[in-house]
């Protein structure tokens, strides 16, 4: 029977997935600042290995290095060890050597580690990483499932009743921190003007 993720397991993939991003958005910046997108790619990717392991029940050695994951999680047989073998030395070069990345490297890096993604979320958890989103960073619950039926609106196109959505969710994470006064005054750096109902 395969496990189950836990809380804890859908926060670390969604870290994952936050590193990813983070790292996209390095990509875009001009040479050589966009180099720093393979730094976030490989710790995303080593944060999905290290969590992967964990959750398949395999025992690696805590000095593991990258690349020896894909013999030690040989019954999942993670895909594109040769893209990530390559993205791995482009790391060593640059915070080792100070070899700056190419343009089209960094690029190549990116489509890789979504590559990688794509494919391996789905044999190790399964889930699609498409499905893997910050809300799982939110320890709030009832924050957390504010904004998720916010996105459960946003993904069929009803934008209103997700923004709504959204203003709940925020709402509830100031809860947490705001005394009751302070949500009742539209001058209050907790308020977000007049209350809107659930319904």
């Amino acid at each position: 029977m395969a496990a189950k993720l836990t809380p804890i397991d859908i926060q670390r993939l969604a870290y994952s997935r936050y590193l990813y991003d983070e790292g996209v958005m390095y990509s875009l910046r001009p040479a050589p600042l966009s180099s720093t997108a393979v730094l976030s790619f490989h710790d995303a990717v080593e944060n999905f290995l290290g969590l992967a392991a964990q959750f398949l029940g395999v025992e690696v050695s805590p000095k593991i290095q990258f690349i020896e994951y894909w013999g030690q999680l040989k019954p999942t047989v993670l895909p594109v060890r040769g893209a990530m073998n390559t993205l791995n030395n482009v790391r060593v070069a640059l915070k080792h050597h100070g070899v700056f990345p190419s343009s089209q490297t960094v690029e190549q890096s990116r489509a890789n580690v979504l590559n990688f993604f794509t494919l391996a979320t789905p044999v190790v958890f399964g889930i699609d990483f498409d499905a893997i989103n910050m809300t799982g960073l939110v320890t709030q619950a009832e924050t957390a499932q504010l904004l998720r039926d916010a996105q459960t609106h946003a993904d069929v196109g009803d934008y209103v009743h997700a923004m709504a959505g959204l203003r709940l969710a925020m709402e509830a994470l100031l809860r947490r921190y705001a005394r009751p006064q302070d949500l009742n005054y539209i001058d209050s750096p907790f308020a977000f003007g007049p209350r809107i109902d659930h319904h």
